[in-house]
């Protein structure tokens, strides 16, 4: 261990990133006394950036390279090797070497830590797989633009489980390094890292266990109370749910790392691993675009960009010419003292608008931020005179457009 400790954990030094995984890989031997449920993290960057370099480290703490595997595994293959994994750390590099329409399924099944229900050849229901496992993974892009190839959408309850950390601290890191050690450039200080973890592997995580089982009994308890600190310190005040959940699966794993420090298992310094679990959440919800609910941003920024697509191309102008083509019409739409108003089928609202995500959802998030307009009735389903009849629709104001 002390081995590993010269040459691979103090190389991290001033390294979040690199930090962070170490600790991530110690995090997965604690879940179970902590009582919290597997999640996943995302290096997303640019080739040769450091990201694979940052898994073989984290792999280092229990075992050699091959411990690492690619994303182009089947669903099946994966199930497998999470078993193997289990109360451990599952890595897995380059995300685009699974296919689009099956990663996101594949990334819940991860994180849900249950495999798929299988019939044996007498038609009996086999023993589903389950494993309880922390997992890293790397890759170019991040899991939604990866299934948006595929024409499919995440959900903020996959994002919350499956957490991107740009691999890029700042503008002033070489890649996924803040701090290169004294070595030239990033090639190099990969180069050696890559090479001390090849060598030097499985110690950490062998004395981290033993200590773990002695100090079992207390480590929930410890846990919670140091989670209550960290809220105070480093969450924002006006954090919501999804924020919150996802700022105590980055705590949970400084914890880790902190525990090792206590232990002597890492030679790091008290208050290293926090301090790296902080900025990778920090750059994690600057990412995402700041406190807030994830799945409410995503619809307002799919439904508004609907309208941006087809204001002009798909909806009949009620103030126009009678003889408008409109090829695909979503609806109707008026335009008074340069105020737009639209009209929109319920086939269109359903299949479209709301496509991805629930449809009452997608209603109460446009009442409450005004752009769905109810009639006299409270009803959010108007009757509306048009070229072609009296119509159901709903009405949704222009003002969308505008964010």
């Amino acid at each position: 261990m002390q081995e590993w400790n010269d040459l691979v954990a103090r190389w991290c030094f001033g390294n979040s990133r690199l930090i962070f995984a170490i600790c991530a890989a110690l995090a997965g031997i604690i879940l179970k006394f902590c009582n919290i449920q597997n999640f996943g993290f995302h290096f997303v960057g640019n080739s040769f950036s450091g990201k694979t370099t940052c898994l073989n480290v984290a792999a280092s703490v229990f075992e050699k390279p091959n411990y690492l595997i690619s994303w182009k595994a089947t669903d099946n293959a994966l199930e497998a090797v999470a078993i193997k994994r289990n109360d451990a750390l599952l890595v897995l590099d380059e995300l685009s070497e699974m296919s689009a329409s099956k990663a996101g399924e594949v990334a819940y099944m991860l994180a849900n830590g249950q495999g798929k229900k299988r019939l044996d050849k007498n038609c009996n229901a086999r023993e589903t797989l389950s494993w309880r496992l922390i997992f890293l993974s790397s890759g170019e892009v991040d899991l939604n633009a990866h299934m948006a190839e595929a024409n499919k959408i995440s959900k903020a309850g996959q994002k919350v489980r499956f957490l991107n950390i740009p691999a890029k601290a700042s503008d002033k890191s070489f890649g996924i390094f803040e701090n290169l050690m004294g070595f030239q450039d990033g090639a190099e200080f990969s180069g050696y890292l890559r090479e001390k973890a090849s060598k030097y592997y499985g110690t950490a995580s062998i004395e981290f266990i033993k200590q773990v089982l002695d100090h079992q009994t207390v480590i929930r308890e410890q846990y919670k109370e140091e989670f209550q600190k960290l809220k105070s310190q480093y969450l924002p005040a006006n954090a919501e749910g999804q924020d919150i959940r996802a700022f105590e699966h980055f705590m949970l794993v400084g914890f880790a790392g902190e525990l090792a420090i206590k232990y002597g298992v890492i030679c790091w310094k008290p208050d290293t691993a926090y301090q790296a679990a902080v900025a990778c959440f920090n750059s994690w919800l600057e990412d995402k675009g700041g406190i807030g609910n994830d799945e409410d941003r995503q619809i307002s920024e799919h439904v508004k960009s609907f309208f941006e697509l087809h204001a002009h191309s798909r909806f009949f102008d009620l103030n126009g010419a009678s003889d408008q083509k409109i090829s695909n019409m979503a609806g109707y739409k008026s335009v008074y003292k340069d105020a737009v108003t639209f009209f929109v089928s319920p086939s269109v609202f359903q299949n479209e608008i709301c496509k991805g995500f629930q449809r009452k959802t997608v209603i109460q998030l446009l009442i409450d931020k005004g752009f769905l307009l109810k009639d006299h009735n409270g009803d959010y389903r108007q009757q509306k005179w048009t070229p072609y009849g009296n119509k159901k629709v709903y009405v949704i104001s222009g003002k969308i457009l505008l964010g």
